[in-house]
């Protein structure tokens, strides 16, 4: 099972942390991973893309950057959308935040694109800076094969469809332990309540059928 997960938002949005957190997560897992970065040089406001891949810890990765047809692409500005709207393919789905991505339409050759609260739930939770964080936890739901909605329902699918859900067995408390050791400390509580929170958001929702 493979997942190729691309992250594109703006320099101050914390994409690069959302990739060295998930990749780290994957490989506490035993997956083999790779990530790659690409951002301009100003220091707020230029692109920054973070491209994850995880495949199974007997798989090489022969290219760490993701330039077609990801799994899912997290946006979280509408530089980021603009950017990499053109590189969707028939499997990907699109997690868009609402706040910051206004204009996002479903491409004919993607499978969906949900607009999701990420920013909105981390100034809940006093702080827009903790939005990477909450997005995090609403992928780490997606992968997370024990606790995922998937798994509650398996019954409202046909047998012969189940075969072709990919599904990887990230479990949460992998993503925790990766929050703990490279989360600064004045921030580690606040990011563990935004990642449960976009966790939670994640199992109350339909996105995992689509992967």
């Amino acid at each position: 099972m493979r997942i190729r997960v691309k992250i594109a938002g703006v320099g101050g949005q914390g994409v690069q942390l959302i990739g060295k957190l998930l990749s780290d997560a994957a490989f506490r897992a035993n997956f083999n991973v790779s990530q790659a970065v690409k951002y301009e040089p100003s220091t707020s406001g230029g692109l920054t893309v973070a491209d994850v891949t995880i495949y199974p810890e007997d798989e090489v990765i022969g290219y760490p950057f993701i330039e077609s047809n990801p799994d899912v692409l997290l946006v979280l500005a509408q530089r980021g959308w603009d950017e990499y709207k053109g590189i969707l393919g028939k499997d990907t789905i699109v997690l868009a935040d609402d706040s910051n991505v206004q204009n996002v339409e479903k491409p004919e050759e993607c499978k969906a694109v949900y607009r999701l609260p990420f920013a909105k739930t981390a100034l809940e939770l006093g702080s827009e800076k903790v939005m990477n964080v909450v997005a995090l936890g609403f992928i780490a739901e997606l992968l997370d094969i024990e606790g995922n909605h998937i798994t509650h329902g398996l019954d409202e699918f046909h047998p012969d469809e189940t075969s072709d859900i990919t599904l990887l067995e990230v479990a949460p408390e992998y993503f925790e332990e990766s929050i703990v050791d490279l989360s600064p400390a004045r921030f580690r509580e606040m990011n563990m309540t935004a990642f449960k929170k976009g966790y939670d958001l994640s199992m109350g929702m339909d996105v995992a059928r689509h992967l």
